[in-house]
């Protein structure tokens, strides 16, 4: 299942309130957090939901830090609230420490195809602090959804880096069978089983006319003309839908099933 991806900034909502009282602040300059809880809630749960929703939950319920962003305790009890597990991952700030235990838990979460919401120090995703969410790990590198950004090196980085600037971590479990890593899974064996299916469905036939069989665009007369096949020859057939048969894998190419015998 492809992860949802959001922009604080989004025309649609960035100009939006996302304040506690008193305060002034919007979506594109504060919602970083609900962003990124957004992106897991839209993707798992509803596709409707958006930081506009998620910033609103975080306000009613006190989450909204004044004069800042949100709250550490937003993460664990939004995603209580819609029924996905989340946990912050137990230890002190290891921001410019490394290899600490919090950065290992972390990234065994993302090996195991979890996903990480990370808090980031003043670096290469933030001059002061700032949420994003991790969704892959391969080859050394950490693939990221930045709620701000959509620079390259704000999407995908190395670990060292990544874990060098992060401070504190909460590791998310999507449902069962639907992590980055079992929905990869499945994707390659439906993608192995439909190739096969396919190639089970096509067969060879032969033109049977004296004068040849018309190849056409499209599946009617109406359609242009591409080519005339002789009689006798020998074609794939990939598909056949009513009385057309499609006889190129690539190409929109079909001819009359009347006029074609098994071969």
């Amino acid at each position: 299942m492809k992860l949802k991806s959001y922009k604080q900034y989004d025309k649609r909502w960035g100009h939006k309130p996302y304040q506690a009282k008193g305060e002034t602040a919007t979506i594109a300059g504060s919602g970083c957090g609900p962003t990124c809880a957004a992106m897991v809630a839209s993707t798992y749960v509803d596709p409707k939901i958006t930081p506009v929703e998620v910033c609103k939950w975080a306000v009613k319920h006190g989450y909204k830090a004044v004069g800042q962003g949100t709250y550490y305790t937003f993460f664990e009890a939004y995603f209580k609230s819609i029924g996905i597990q989340c946990e912050q991952v137990p230890g002190s700030n290891s921001y410019h420490k490394k290899d600490t235990q919090s950065d290992k838990l972390a990234l065994a979460a993302l090996k195991a195809g979890k996903l990480v919401i990370a808090c980031m120090g003043p670096g290469i995703w933030t001059r002061g602090g700032h949420f994003i969410l991790a969704h892959e790990y391969k080859g050394g590198k950490v693939h990221i959804n930045d709620p701000a950004s959509g620079a390259t090196g704000r999407a995908v980085n190395t670990w060292n880096n990544f874990q060098n600037e992060a401070k504190y971590y909460w590791i998310i479990t999507p449902p069962k069978g639907k992590t980055q890593k079992e929905t990869k899974k499945t994707a390659k064996k439906t993608k192995k089983q439909t190739k096969k299916a396919t190639k089970a469905k096509t067969y060879k036939a032969k033109v049977v006319p004296k004068a040849g069989l018309n190849v056409r665009k499209g599946r009617g007369t109406k359609y242009a003309r591409v080519k005339v096949l002789k009689r006798g020859t020998v074609v794939p057939v990939y598909e056949t839908k009513g009385n057309w048969c499609k006889i190129h894998k690539t190409k929109n190419w079909f001819v009359h099933k009347k006029y074609l015998k098994r071969a």
